[in-house]
C-alpha cells in the first residue's frame, strides 16, 4: 500500500483509467488511485475526463474488494483513512478544445462542462465548424460569459457549404467556406441543475421533490424497478423508467423516498436493472401529480413496500 496523499476534500478533474491499485467497494482506502476507483465505482469510463467530488471519510476496520466495470478492487484490513465519490459528480465531461473527434455522432446531443474563454479561433455563427474552439464559441453564442463555468448542450451537425462570421459578445468569429463537420450550442445549464450521478447525498431529504436536467445514457448501473436505490445512475434509470430516450435531454422530477427491504430488477426500454436486498435510500421519478401521489402510497416510512389488503 502507498502512503496517504489527500490534502483536500475535492478533486475537480480526473480521467478514468485502469492503471492503479484500489482497495474497497464504494468506500475506498485513501491511497487507492482515484482514476481507477472512479471507473470501478461507475463514475467515469476509461479515458473519460470528468469533474468529480470526493468525500474524505474516517478509516474502516476492513475493506471488501469486488469486480465492477472491468476493474478489480482488492480487500484490505484496517486502514486509517478512506474516501467515497459523492453525488456532485455530474453526468458530463470537461469540454474538449473542439469537436472534430465527435464528427461521426451526427444529430446527437452531448453535454460538456465549459468555462468561457476569449482566446481561440471560431468559424461561423450559431452553427460553427467543428474545429472551432468550444469555450470561445460558447461565449460568442451567448450561452456562457467570459470566465463563467456551465454545462452546455451541443448538437453535432453535418458539414455546411459556408459559414458566416460575426461579432457577438465581444468575440469575433470568422467566415469560412465548405467544411466537413459542424456543431450548434443549444443551451446552457448551471452545473448545480445538471443531473448528478446518483442521489446518495440527498438521502436525508425524504419526500422532497427535486428537479434535474438529464441526458439519457445507457452506461450506468441501476438497481430496482419504479423504486430505485439512491446510488443508481439517474440518467440510465430515467431510460429504464421510460421518461427519456438514449441521448434525449429532458428535465425530470425525482422524489426522495426511504430505503426498501428489497428491490426487484427488470428489463425495460433496453436497460437491465438489477435486484438488490436492503438499502438505506431510494428515489422514484415523479412525472406529474398522479405519479407523485402513487409514489407516496407505495412507500412506507419504515422503508417497506405496502401491500394492498384484499377485502372479502
Amino acid at each position: 500500500m502507498y502512503s496517504r496523499f489527500f490534502e483536500n476534500e475535492t478533486v475537480r478533474n480526473m480521467t478514468g483509467s485502469l492503471g492503479g491499485s484500489i482497495y474497497g467497494t464504494k468506500i475506498y482506502t485513501d491511497d487507492s488511485i482515484i482514476n481507477t476507483a472512479a471507473v470501478h465505482a461507475g463514475i467515469a469510463n476509461i479515458g473519460e475526463t470528468k469533474i468529480v467530488d470526493i468525500k474524505i471519510l474516517p478509516g474502516e476496520t476492513s475493506y471488501q474488494g469486488s469486480t465492477q466495470n472491468g476493474v478489480i478492487s482488492s480487500s484490505y484490513e484496517a486502514w486509517p483513512g478512506s474516501y467515497t465519490f459523492t453525488t456532485n459528480t455530474i453526468n458530463c465531461v470537461m469540454a474538449p478544445i473542439d469537436l472534430i473527434n465527435f464528427r461521426e455522432k451526427t444529430n446527437q446531443l452531448l453535454s460538456f462542462v465549459v468555462t468561457g474563454k476569449n482566446e481561440g479561433s471560431i468559424f461561423g455563427t450559431d452553427i460553427y465548424t467543428d474545429d472551432s474552439n468550444l469555450a470561445v464559441a460558447a461565449v460568442h453564442s451567448g450561452m456562457v460569459t467570459l470566465g463563467e463555468t456551465k454545462v452546455i448542450i451541443v448538437q453535432i451537425l453535418p458539414g455546411k457549404s459556408s459559414y458566416y462570421g460575426t461579432t457577438q459578445n465581444d468575440i469575433t468569429s470568422t467566415s469560412y467556406g465548405h467544411w466537413m463537420g459542424s456543431y450548434s450550442i443549444l443551451s446552457s445549464i448551471p452545473t448545480f441543475k445538471m443531473a448528478l450521478s446518483n442521489l446518495v447525498n440527498y438521502r436525508d431529504k425524504i419526500n422532497q421533490i427535486l428537479s434535474f436536467t438529464v441526458i439519457g445514457a445507457t452506461g450506468g448501473s441501476v438497481w430496482g424497478t419504479d423504486i430505485y436505490l439512491d446510488d443508481s445512475n439517474i440518467a440510465t434509470a430515467a431510460i429504464h423508467a421510460g421518461l427519456v430516450n438514449d441521448n434525449e435531454m429532458k428535465t425530470i422530477n425525482v422524489k426522495i423516498v426511504p430505503g426498501q427491504a428489497s428491490y426487484d430488477g427488470s428489463i425495460r426500454n433496453g436497460i437491465t436493472s438489477l435486484s438488490y436486498g436492503s438499502w438505506a435510500g431510494s428515489f422514484v421519478f415523479v412525472d406529474n401529480t398522479t405519479a407523485d401521489e402513487m409514489a407516496s402510497e407505495n412507500v412506507t416510512d419504515d422503508g417497506n413496500k405496502m401491500e394492498a389488503e384484499s377485502s372479502e
